[in-house]
């Protein structure tokens, strides 16, 4: 009731005084724009139907509305504002962040009271909108609210043409899906992917830690989809509700999470999918249910549903007072340009929400803390655009994630800047290599984006709670832990997005001892590929390295410069000290010296003093071989594809790429071991002789080249083979399949596809399967069918016929009866008829002999000039087998 009341107060007085404001932030509009920071930005930008509001305490103390019983604004005790109600159209008011029962005093204390949501008419302007709500004294501050949005790839790949398979980390867990998840162990088997390039989190999962069910993260998204196989065992249950309001909440529409989202459940399975139980994926923090360990819980707070959206500030708020301690956020601002972007600033109102959740998250309502850390942390995905700024993860409370593909590199999507704190893999689909979890429905897929970036951050954050959280430990150590951890990837980039995550630094720390200096390292080169062997050295304490570093110069390496120059990178994975260890890998340079030296490093990153320096001489580029399988000349009809294969090798094992020197419309490749095929697609080059040069160039730009020749007939038309015959159905029904095969043909043996013209769609229905078409009867009557026959390129030829559905089970139909002119007579097959005619008294009226007729060349007697009355019908007609003269007799009315 005391709500009500203060509710009513604060109505009454937002307009009750029209006088200009001092020492207040507003963002004034002119035009269609919203002026902010000195620049105008598009009103599109923005929600077009609200604005959010902070008031004054005094203003929000004196407050006051009416409502009907749908909740609608009906009226205030504020003459002005009841003016504005009808000039905007506002139908709502609501506080941001709802009545918090024994949270509202730390709600207060921020106040977070003070924001108030106003919904008006669509059709009123942001402007006029702006300009009366700007003069009414109390209100500070007065945001217009950006459009969000998901941060990732919306469309979700189920397949992947190279699943690869991360060999390090099958072992660890049963889930079928693991080895798909590069992005936890990647071991370099994958096209375009480096070793080393994941989170480091196999061996904190084997010997420290795969996640604590006391841990509560928040999944500020699209609805996680709760009934998932891999996910329902680790969702959040929420003690206060029943039902489908028990694992979140849908700041949408405010009741159930009634709708699992793609990208929320895909998020949500890189935190926190079971792990070791035989189903789907691994999460970074989803526990061992064969062990019987649970993984962290996940709280979904539903923010989009379709297309609709809610208040992520809200949602933020209120996983803090529901038990969470880390915020996990893959949505921002849908600015439409870089420019726009850069004239904003994240919104006061998100900056309290995201204060709130760091400040009192795992805190109750006293100030103790019950969670297993004091305080929380909240993570934001920098964003998809490209571009050197990002809303909200540019606000400094928030930890802002970019995105690397599978090769250190950043994602071409990624936003940058110096406000971006940490980077992890968030796949690069250009490269072919995407970001495998759950989605609705029990099943699995790829996405890519900052936003699948984002959750393995989250899940480390969860990892380093679960083994170290407890009293006394802070959202500030877990943050500075969090982001000391990272490896440096800057040597890879061009833009700044932070240090890759790693989950092992992050949770166990650095401190160990570092592995033994390599020794027996060995190398030899041909041309710029330089092979290596050594043997794996020891760890005084994790046994034995994680990963060897080979550094590579020009110039002479030694033990205190050589961290100024690349390296390659290779797994220790089954290798046991004492083992021989060997790989190989190119240089940029040809005909040149090399110095090299090898470096062990272990699962925290330290390493080991550098092994003795080897020189390598490396040799020349040769070019890649050409050689024809069966020939190098081809010749095709129009609508025909082939293939011309040819054996490409290079001798020096470079990478190759291949090409025409000609238009290439109609030419495409592929590769299949070290065969080549070239594949020639008639319908797109023109008909006649052709010749063009095959060149085949290695990774440094060495080619070589072979001609080829290919004609291209000219298309002929189809043609008709014999015309149809009309076609009679005697049931209801019934079907009947026709060859086409046997009425149409092309000359250059092309498949045809058929459709059809029809008069009526009543009578039958016409339908194609390949070669046939099957004619099915449905009603009484006839309809004629033209059938088209048309090749790839739309050439065609046409035949029609006339189908007759005649049901009846007399021999004839004789029709209309009464009669006025004509009397037809319809028999229900060929046949030879004679016909009379008899009057009342007997005469014969009318006479015809050996009349030949049919269901579709019916007899037509004329009795226009007989006098009205009744007459007697005869047809005389022969048996079956001709032997027998019959007849049938029927009573005919003339008008």
């Amino acid at each position: 009731m005391r709500r009500s009341l203060l509710i009513t107060i604060f109505i009454s007085l937002l307009l009750s005084t029209l006088h200009s404001c001092t020492e207040r932030e507003v963002f004034s509009v002119a035009g269609e724009t919203v002026h902010v920071n000195g620049r105008d930005i598009p009103a599109d930008n923005f929600q077009p139907d609200m604005v959010r509001l902070k008031l004054t305490e005094d203003l929000a103390d004196k407050l006051g509305m009416t409502t009907d019983s749908l909740g609608n604004l009906v009226s205030t005790e504020v003459k002005s504002l009841n003016l504005s109600i009808e000039s905007l159209g506002i139908h709502r008011m609501q506080r941001t962040f709802p009545y918090a029962g024994k949270f509202e005093a730390r709600t207060r204390a921020e106040g977070l009271h003070l924001w108030y949501d106003v919904y008006f008419d669509r059709n009123a302007s942001l402007t006029k909108a702006g300009e009366e709500l700007s003069a009414i004294e109390g209100i500070e501050i007065i945001e217009y609210r950006p459009q969000i949005r998901r941060i990732g790839s919306l469309e979700v790949r189920e397949s992947d043409p190279e699943p690869g398979f991360s060999s390090g980390a099958a072992g660890v867990f049963d889930d079928p899906g693991l080895p798909r998840q590069w992005h936890y162990y990647n071991d370099g088997s994958r096209n375009n992917s480096v070793a080393g390039c994941d989170i480091n989190v196999v061996h904190v999962w084997k010997n420290f830690t795969a996640g604590n069910e006391d841990v509560i993260v928040s999944v500020v998204d699209g609805g996680v989809d709760y009934t998932h196989e891999d996910l329902a065992d680790n969702m959040w249950r929420n003690p206060e509700q029943s039902g489908d309001r028990v694992y979140g909440w849908n700041f949408v529409n405010g009741g159930p999470l009634v709708t699992a989202d793609d990208h929320g459940t895909h998020v949500a399975g890189t935190i926190a999918a079971v792990n070791n139980n035989g189903k789907g994926v691994s999460g970074i923090a989803g526990g061992n249910k064969a062990k019987g360990i649970p993984g962290v819980k996940i709280m979904s707070c539903q923010i989009f549903q379709g297309e609709d959206s809610g208040p992520g500030a809200a949602a933020i708020k209120w996983g803090a007072d529901h038990g969470a301690v880390i915020s996990q956020n893959s949505w921002g601002y849908n600015f439409k340009t870089v420019a726009d972007a850069m004239a904003y600033q994240t919104s006061q109102s998100d900056k309290d929400a995201i204060d709130y959740f760091i400040k009192y998250a795992g805190f109750d309502e006293n100030g103790k803390q019950t969670g297993p850390m004091a305080g929380g942390v909240v993570i934001f995905a920098a964003g998809n655009d490209g571009w050197g700024i990002g809303h909200p993860g540019d606000y400094e409370s928030c930890i802002a994630v970019g995105s690397v593909g599978a090769d250190y590199r950043s994602a071409y999507y990624t936003n940058y800047g110096s406000w971006v704190d940490i980077a992890a893999p968030g796949g690069d689909v250009k490269k072919g290599n995407e970001v495998y979890s759950t989605i609705p429905g029990n099943k699995y897929g790829y996405m890519q984006g900052t936003s699948m970036a984002c959750p393995h951050v989250s899940g480390i954050a969860a990892l380093i709670i679960s083994k170290n959280g407890g009293q006394g430990f802070t959202s500030k150590a877990l943050r500075q832990r969090l982001l000391a951890s990272v490896n440096n990837i800057s040597q890879f980039n061009t833009v700044d997005i932070g240090g890759l995550a790693d989950a092992y630094k992050a949770v166990v720390g650095s401190n160990g001892k570092p592995p033994r200096p390599v020794s027996d390292f060995k190398a030899e080169a041909t041309s710029n590929s330089i092979g290596f062997s050594l043997t794996v050295p020891s760890d005084p304490d994790d046994g034995k390295p994680n990963m060897i570093y080979i550094y590579y110069a020009t110039e002479e390496i030694t033990s205190s410069n050589y961290t100024e120059y690349p390296y390659e990178t290779y797994l220790v994975q089954d290798f046991e000290p004492g083992d021989v260890m060997s790989g190989s890998f190119f240089v940029p340079e040809f005909e040149t010296d090399y110095s090299l030296v090898a470096v062990a490093s272990d699962y925290g990153g330290n390493k080991s003093e550098p092994s003795s320096s080897v020189s390598v001489s490396v040799g020349s580029n040769n070019p890649p071989v050409i050689e024809p399988v069966s020939g190098t000349t081809i010749s095709i009809k129009a609508w025909q594809s082939a293939e011309l294969e040819f054996v490409v090798t290079d001798p020096d094992g470079h990478e190759m790429t291949p090409s025409v020197d000609r238009d290439t419309a109609g030419i495409s490749f592929y590769w299949a071991s070290d065969t080549l095929h070239l594949q020639i697609d008639g319908k797109k080059i023109a008909p006649g002789e052709h010749s063009a040069s095959l060149v085949v160039y290695d990774t440094y730009g060495k080619s070589s080249s072979m001609e080829f020749y290919y004609s291209i007939e000219q298309n002929k038309p189809p043609v008709l083979l014999k015309e149809f015959e009309d076609a009679l159905l005697s049931n209801l029904g019934e079907t009947l399949k026709m060859n086409l095969q046997e009425y149409f043909h092309d000359p250059d043996g092309e498949s045809l596809s058929y459709s059809c013209n029809v008069s009526s769609y009543d009578i039958a229905n016409v339908a194609f399967r390949g070669e046939s078409m099957l004619l099915t009867s449905l009603a009484n009557g006839t309809m004629n069918v033209e059938v088209i026959a048309s090749d790839s390129f739309g050439e065609s030829v046409r035949s029609g016929f006339d189908v007759l559905v005649r049901t009846s089970e007399h021999l004839f139909d004789i029709y209309p009866n009464p009669v006025s002119d004509t009397l037809k007579i319809s028999p229900s097959k060929e046949m030879q008829i004679s016909v009379e005619i008899h009057s009342v008294s007997g005469a014969l009226v009318y006479s015809e002999q050996d009349v030949k007729v049919s269901p579709f060349d019916i007899m037509k007697v004329d009795m226009a000039s007989l006098p009205g009355g009744i007459y007697t019908l005869r047809i005389y007609y022969m048996n079956d087998d001709n032997s027998v003269r019959q007849h049938y007799s029927s009573k005919v009315s003339k008008w």
